[in-house]
């Protein structure tokens, strides 16, 4: 079964995988509507208060659901073929959908991508649209067995500018891709979409590790300096962990401010 293959027509049935502060406003958003949603399923991996928070949603809204797990079990295999479930809907879920589950479904699992595919793929899309000079946006897309490499069903393209950052990226990323959610919420349950084949020719993909082997810093090093500011803009958090140096045995976060002159 391709998850490429005609949509059929009717009422789907129509599953989350939630996760996370994301994960938990996508599904509040999709309880709230006339829709129903046969089921949830929390992640092994989500250790924030939103797993909770997720799992009481369910079941104040007397919705079925699967604690922690990571959507390959045998056992929710055979639930989603069973109930013969037609869409799966991932939203910020940290665990790989396998083949096998991939083709447990009618129509097939959309994820909620926070960069504009094909640029972005895997991990870190706003750190690697900055050092890159790619664009960035979301994209709401069907999943297959490779990384973020599905049709798109969903786009929305975010500017970015010389003074963000990678905090303010992200920010924007997230914000864009729950609003793009809730847009296109009714087209995706009355299945009112033309799934695009991705251009790989143009496409960028990054496990997660590479972001810290492309932010080391040799001080003895000669940079291209935008390459540099750039660098060290795709790192800044404010709120967390930014480019890290070393200097005399010691660690320090390296970030930077750039803002705009106002005429």
């Amino acid at each position: 079964m391709s998850v490429e293959k005609d949509i059929r027509s009717g009422i789907p049935k129509i599953g989350f995988c939630a996760a996370f502060e994301q994960g938990y406003k996508v599904l509040t958003f999709a309880v709230q509507q006339q829709n129903n949603v046969d089921f949830v399923a929390t992640n092994s991996k989500d250790d924030s208060k939103y797993n909770q928070k997720i799992i009481d949603l369910c079941k104040h809204n007397n919705i079925k659901v699967f604690e922690n797990i990571n959507g390959n079990e045998e056992k929710f295999i055979y639930f989603l073929i069973d109930e013969n479930i037609d869409i799966v809907i991932l939203s910020w879920w940290p665990s790989i959908i396998k083949l096998k589950s991939i083709k447990s479904v009618k129509t097939g699992w959309i994820n909620l991508h926070p960069s504009l595919l094909p640029y972005g793929r895997g991990k870190h899309g706003y750190f690697w649209s900055i050092v890159e000079d790619t664009s960035f946006g979301v994209s709401i897309h069907f999943i297959n067995d490779g990384i973020d490499t599905g049709p798109v069903l969903f786009q929305k393209m975010i500017e970015v500018s010389f003074n963000d950052t990678g905090e303010t990226l992200y920010k924007k990323g997230v914000d864009e891709i729950i609003k793009l959610f809730k847009r296109k919420y009714s087209d995706i349950v009355s299945l009112n979409f033309t799934p695009v084949i991705q251009d790989n020719k143009n496409a960028t993909s990054h496990f997660a590790k590479e972001i810290e082997d492309k932010s080391k810093i040799d001080l003895n090093k000669r940079y291209k300096a935008l390459d540099l500011i750039n660098l060290i803009r795709a790192r800044t958090f404010c709120n967390g962990a930014s480019l890290k140096i070393n200097k005399d045995g010691s660690d320090y976060y390296l970030r930077i401010n750039v803002e705009k002159v106002k005429k």
